[in-house]
């Protein structure tokens, strides 16, 4: 096992996925079981693809087939990190973060999104998830029936398993816990709870949000740095067109792993 990761962290280190790129055909239509009526797809010179549907149910199932063939391994491994089910691939390595995802409960919060939604009855919203996901599983069974699943699940040997509806949820909870999920809120909360107002004098986190975007142009620098999100933010002091004006910069990013 412990050789089979270092293969898969010389890949990454290396980036082989970014420079062993497949061969898309830049049109083609899609003849899948499935599919109500024909649909198209055109990949750009970037390979991105551009799908024209007749109706809405196939075009999510194409989104969802495209998708999985694109980048299945990832779904997996974010499917898998966010159930706290990654010690079952990559061994006790993944135990610590298998544990901590699994007390945090992104799983069970998945669970109670699909009952909100089972609840809220919106036929059209259902059936765009679940066609999306029949559009996953297509491509799972194209890839396993062909051998050509990505070279991830050979190098750890293991087959993905049918996505559900609940794995969209999961993953977009994942998603969103390393955008924002931060257990130092809870921590600033029990401070707050004892200090009252003087926490805002000992730990004044808060101060740079309270600045409108438009006057961040006539604000001071300050040299406190913001709680890290997965947006990062910079105000730089001068630059091109002259001394005094500043460049403000915005990129958004997912982490790695847990918070806190």
């Amino acid at each position: 096992m412990a050789s089979r990761l270092r293969v898969l962290s010389l890949l990454a280190k290396a980036k082989l996925s970014a420079s062993i790129k497949p061969d898309f055909p830049r049109r083609a239509d899609m003849n899948l079981d499935g599919l109500d009526a024909p649909v198209t797809v055109h990949r750009d010179g970037w390979g991105v693809p551009h799908i024209y549907a007749e109706n809405e149910g196939d075009l999510f199932f194409v989104i969802g087939y495209l998708q999985a063939k694109d980048r299945l391994f990832l779904m997996d491994f974010q499917r898998r990190a966010a159930e706290g089910k990654l010690a079952e691939v990559v061994g006790e390595r993944a135990y610590e973060s298998d544990t901590f995802y699994r007390t945090i409960g992104l799983e069970r919060a998945a669970k109670a999104t699909k009952e909100a939604l089972e609840e809220l009855g919106d036929q059209r919203i259902s059936g765009i998830m679940e066609r999306f996901v029949d559009g996953i599983n297509s491509a799972i069974g194209d890839m396993v029936g062909s051998g050509e699943l990505p070279l991830e699940f050979k190098i750890l040997d293991y087959e993905p398993k049918p996505w559900a509806l609940i794995d969209s949820l999961v993953v977009s909870k994942f998603m969103g816990w390393l955008l924002t999920g931060r257990l130092s809120e809870l921590g600033y909360s029990k401070v707050r709870e004892s200090l009252g107002d003087l926490t805002d004098v000992l730990f004044p986190f808060d101060r740079l949000y309270e600045t409108s975007t438009a006057s961040v142009y006539d604000a001071p620098i300050d040299p406190v740095r913001p709680r890290e999100t997965g947006k990062k933010s910079a105000v730089k002091q001068g630059g091109v067109g002259g001394a005094g004006n500043r460049k403000i910069k915005n990129q958004f990013g997912m982490g790695k792993g847990k918070s806190g």
